[in-house]
């Protein structure tokens, strides 16, 4: 897989659903960074073999991962017993690669790339619009559950809540509270890990709430050891295994961020895994008039094209859909592009219609220049491989080596069958 301009991603449809499996695997291991010099958990080793070497850190004060001896006897670096890294001080500067934590607070994994692993990806949980919401989000979890207890993590793209009050934060942790997933715990492998991004309901609706990080703090206490955790914004990257997660926060668009990312695809931990998969809120290319598109979204885009990016996982308009592999607003018949996946709302039950045959995004390019994707919705030409609206869903996604497995469930008591199952091939 190319840096500049290599092999991002291709669809396909498969049949059948995908089984679960936990990506902690023997050889894999995990790390969060932490903030302003907190100590984060190393990655669990397997025998007595050693999870990453010192690494990197930031100005704030990362982490640095000793090596574990044999037998899981710490060696160099600060260790623990059992072969799992403990934590040591921070550096500045560190380069962003395998096993290492970089710039911006980065967290990263070392590990067995090959090994499969699963993870849930939803949005627009939106608890506390109603109760008929709450409820569609404790069944979501409980499905979960059922469907695979082994996932590493999920993450829930944005709208978490409807207004940011103490109320709608409690119906949120009263539905995690049934499934599989953990707002407080620093690690990614086991228990599973909740990620959360953030858009504009989960800062109050219809005004922002002067009080909405606090409370976003308070119910979401690990987002903390991620990267950039602020008022100004919540940006973060994750690697696990052979994958490179990068989540952004589309309700507060900055230079810094872009140049962040910037940065973290130009880094060597961006160019050797096998996979990169972009998670944002809003979505760039939509085909419904019920949202604008997120045009500050383009230089992200851009760079996504330029950087091999396979797969971008979005919300926000309350419907699911997903694209061919994209170049500038384009169908790519080589597969060379990025995929975009849209969740449709995981509990929100205000539905949208897909009601723009045409449509265009203007904005800048990554350097600046004037940019404009102009794009078909329907027919031979359209963009959208598979459109659904009226559902609640979710998605369950297996990394098997190169390829991401994706199946797509409606959000039903005791559903375990998914309506979809498609693919993104990464290996080209």
């Amino acid at each position: 897989m190319g840096a500049n301009g290599g092999t991002s991603g291709s669809v396909m449809g498969v049949n059948g659903g995908t089984s679960g499996g936990r990506g902690a695997q023997a050889g894999n291991a995990s790390s969060i960074q932490g903030q302003g010099g907190a100590p984060s958990l190393g990655g669990a080793a397997s025998a007595g073999t050693g999870a990453a070497g010192t690494s990197g850190g930031t100005n704030s004060g990362a982490m640095t991962g000793g090596a574990v001896g044999t037998a899981g006897q710490p060696s160099a670096g600060s260790g623990a017993g059992g072969g799992r890294a403990a934590t040591g001080a921070g550096g500045s500067g560190g380069n962003a690669s395998a096993g290492q934590v970089g710039a911006a607070g980065n967290s990263s994994v070392a590990g067995a790339a090959s090994s499969a692993f699963t993870f849930f990806a939803f949005g627009d949980a939106h608890t506390g619009q109603s109760a008929d919401t709450n409820t569609t989000f404790r069944t979501a979890m409980t499905q979960m559950q059922l469907i695979d207890p082994l996932a590493v993590f999920a993450f829930s793209n944005g709208d978490l809540v409807e207004d940011s009050t103490s109320a709608s934060w409690n119906a949120h942790d009263d539905a995690l509270a049934l499934g599989a997933f953990h707002t407080d715990v620093a690690h990614v492998d086991a228990p599973g890990r909740y990620l959360a991004l953030m858009d504009n309901h989960d800062r109050g609706f219809p005004t922002e709430r002067s009080d909405w990080f606090t409370l976003w703090s308070q119910h979401l206490p690990a987002q903390a050891s991620l990267g950039h955790n602020g008022a100004d914004g919540v940006y973060y990257s994750l690697r696990y295994a052979n994958v490179l997660f990068i989540a952004l926060d589309s309700i507060h668009p900055s230079t810094a961020q872009t140049s962040w990312l910037s940065t973290l695809l130009a880094s060597s931990e961006a160019k050797s895994a096998a996979l990169k998969i972009a998670i944002f809120h809003e979505p760039v290319y939509l085909c419904t008039s019920a949202h604008p598109p997120f045009a500050d979204g383009l230089p992200w885009v851009d760079l996504f094209e330029k950087n091999a990016v396979n797969l971008v996982l979005v919300s926000h308009t309350h419907t699911y859909e997903r694209t061919c592999a994209l170049r500038q607003g384009a169908c790519q018949s080589d597969g060379k592009g990025v995929v975009y996946q849209q969740l449709g709302p995981v509990a929100a039950n205000n539905f949208r219609s897909f009601d723009m045959p045409n449509a265009s995004v203007s904005g800048s390019d990554a350097a600046g220049k004037p940019r404009t994707d102009s794009y078909s919705c329907s027919g031979a030409g359209g963009i959208l491989t598979t459109s659904k609206t009226n559902i609640n869903d979710f998605c369950l996604l297996r990394v098997e080596g190169c390829r991401i497995i994706g199946s797509s469930y409606e959000v039903r008591t005791g559903n375990t069958t998914p309506f979809e199952t498609w693919e993104v091939d990464g290996c080209r």
